[in-house]
């Protein structure tokens, strides 16, 4: 071992404790001593012992002193001198890990790859800032940022510049021990890296309630400032530490922050080159939606890949990569929206023109958003709202739903229809709390919200005439601002367009009428509801039904279900007969009168 290391580590012992002239002569061959009580609280090595292994050392004064000290002591009954055996390897191989806490410290990798967000460089600065200045006692330096987000690859780095391993205490594990355990472990690591030049600090590795992790950097730092030249606290939800400073403490918080889909577009492209796959076109435009970490994009890379192989493929499709995408988003509605599956398609829809051609435009928007707000820069200019509001207005029956599962299909996007009764409650406060989760769940996949019959939670704002009008014109407020916020779609649909407060018509982005459908509209429904496999009569008056008949396209397809059904069970072709009687239900059912006499040519089927 070089002269220079063993100074180094002698000067360390120095500073950190009172020595008396004894234990000066210990350090000179090495040793830290502790004097000890009949019963150490700790396993050592007895000191003749320890001369026995390092009989190579030459000073033959000293060892007499020190053996002849320490038999004396034996003779009065006493094993008077024991050294830690970390402390002994770490003098004599510059190497030791405390065994008691390494249930509770995360073991960092020692190569990283550069991060892509990249705080280090800023910690740095800080650093060397505090040296030109010459500013004293520890720092702090408390990273906050999603989970995959680089937190842990930025204090890798920042430590390999600094040359200087880090030790993070995991926070979920340290918080269950009593305190007088925590305070062993936290001098216990404080010794370790003081004596090995590391940096100590707690990692939060879930969302921790605030109290609890101040209450943890709080009394580490009680013992760590100081002793320690830097200290990490690393969050997930940002927590302000600040209070902390001084007293020989200072803080520096630190964000990973949130990127918006255009920066994220980037990442995609960037570790899709690194695992053969080409990021462009459709494939841009879907995954840029997902609200992914760097770090979750990676896996999610990572595990198209073994699917790929797992699959004979050389490289990972599209499809696998879609696959994995839609594995890594988990979207937990607690019950309070349901999915629905996109199966309809342009060809499936029939509407007026107009709302058809805005429909379509719609789409448009939500697939060039990343050019425009983007690569044209328009974020800039419009720096919230960047979402779509639509408000979907019509008699029921009039394809509002399946509007929604014809844009979910042509958008590769999911559809989640929210379920009112579980979200509007009685209780004060719980409506919002509802629809702040399926917000904030809904961002992470960019899907489509579908609320039906809106009007439930958008009605109109009243004057305040009792307590209760007050906090339902706070629930609409705050429904209007989650809206604005969310830069996804969501749908508004509503029977009674007139009971939709005006607030919330100016926010949104796009009104769609569903109005009646026409004679033509309806002889092309009823032409589109029967599939190619059902067997129909040459008989079958399907412009008679679409002139005579005032129906929605959800009442067409009752009425065909219906006859099908009819048919079924007499083992026949779907006739007029059929389609009359289902009619005739049907009207019946939606509390109207047919008369023998609108069936005309017909009424024998009544």
């Amino acid at each position: 071992m070089e002269s220079r290391n063993i100074s180094e580590r002698i000067k360390a012992f120095r500073r950190l404790f009172s020595l008396d002239d004894f234990m000066c002569t210990c350090l000179e061959l090495l040793l830290f001593g502790e004097l000890e009580r009949e019963n150490p609280p700790f396993p050592g090595i007895p000191l003749i012992e320890l001369c026995r292994m390092r009989e190579e050392i030459r000073e033959e004064d000293a060892w007499s002193r020190l053996l002849l000290f320490a038999d004396e002591m034996r003779i009065e009954g006493r094993s008077f001198l024991r050294l830690k055996e970390e402390v002994f390897y770490y003098l004599m191989e510059g190497a030791w890990i405390a065994k008691e806490t390494q249930a509770y410290v995360i073991h960092f990798p020692k190569e990283v790859k550069e991060p892509e967000q990249k705080l280090y460089p800023c910690m740095l600065a800080l650093i060397d800032k505090r040296k030109e200045y010459g500013a004293e006692g520890s720092l702090l330096l408390h990273l906050s940022g999603e989970e995959g987000s680089g937190r842990r690859k930025n204090i890798c780095l920042f430590g390999k510049k600094m040359k200087m391993e880090v030790r993070l205490l995991r926070a979920g594990r340290i918080g269950k021990e009593p305190y007088s355990v925590r305070k062993r472990i936290y001098e216990l690591l404080l010794l370790e890296c003081s004596l090995g030049g590391k940096i100590p600090g707690i990692y939060f590795e879930t969302d921790t309630e605030k109290e609890e992790a101040v209450s943890l950097v709080r009394e580490s730092c009680d013992i760590w400032k100081g002793q320690a030249p830097f200290i990490f606290a690393v969050t997930g939800r940002e927590v302000r530490f600040s209070f902390l400073s001084g007293g020989g403490l200072d803080y520096a918080p630190f964000s990973t922050g949130k990127r918006d889909g255009f920066y994220r577009e980037a990442l995609w492209k960037h570790y899709g080159d690194a695992y053969g796959i080409t990021v462009d076109g459709k494939l841009e435009e879907i995954l840029q939606r997902y609200a992914f970490t760097p770090g979750r994009i990676e896996r999610t890379f990572r595990e198209a890949r073994n699917l790929a192989w797992s699959e004979g493929y050389e490289r990972p499709q599209p499809e696998h990569l879609l696959f994995c995408c839609s594995r890594q988003v988990e979207t937990r509605f607690m019950g309070k929206a349901r999915k629905l599956k996109g199966t309809f398609g342009w060809e499936d829809l029939v509407l007026p023109p107009a709302s058809m051609e805005l429909l379509q435009s719609i789409c448009r928007q939500v697939r060039y958003r990343g050019k425009v707000y983007g690569e044209w820069n328009f974020a800039s200019r419009i720096p919230y709202g960047r979402g779509n509001a639509l408000l979907f207005a019509g008699a029921p029956g009039t394809g509002k739903t399946m509007a929604a599962q014809v844009m979910a299909k042509e958008l590769h996007m999911d559809l989640y229809r929210v379920d009112l009764s579980a979200v509007v409650s009685k209780y004060i406060g719980e409506t919002e709390k509802n629809l702040n989760l399926i917000f904030a769940e809904a961002q992470k996949s960019m899907c489509i919200l579908f609320f039906d019959e809106a009007d439930v939670l958008f009605g109109k704002r009243t004057e305040v005439k009792e307590a209760r009008d007050k906090y339902n014109n706070m629930e609409a407020a705050f429904l209007l601002q989650k809206m604005e916020e969310y830069e996804g779609i969501s749908i508004l649909a509503t029977n009674l367009q007139q009971n939709i407060d005006e607030a919330f018509k100016r926010r949104l982005k796009y009104s769609v009428e569903f109005s009646m459908p026409s004679a033509r509209e309806r002889h092309l429904i009823w032409k589109k509801v029967f599939p190619k496999e059902a067997p129909l009569q040459e008989n079958v008056d399907l412009a008679f039904l679409a002139e005579n008949f005032e129906l929605t396209g959800s009442n067409i397809k009752n009425i065909a279900v219906n006859a099908a059904f009819a048919a079924a069970a007499s083992q026949s072709f779907i006739g007029m007969g059929h389609l009359v009687r289902a009619l005739c239900s049907e009207y019946r059912k939606c509390g109207k009168v047919l008369a023998r006499e609108e069936l005309k040519q017909y009424c024998m089927y009544y």
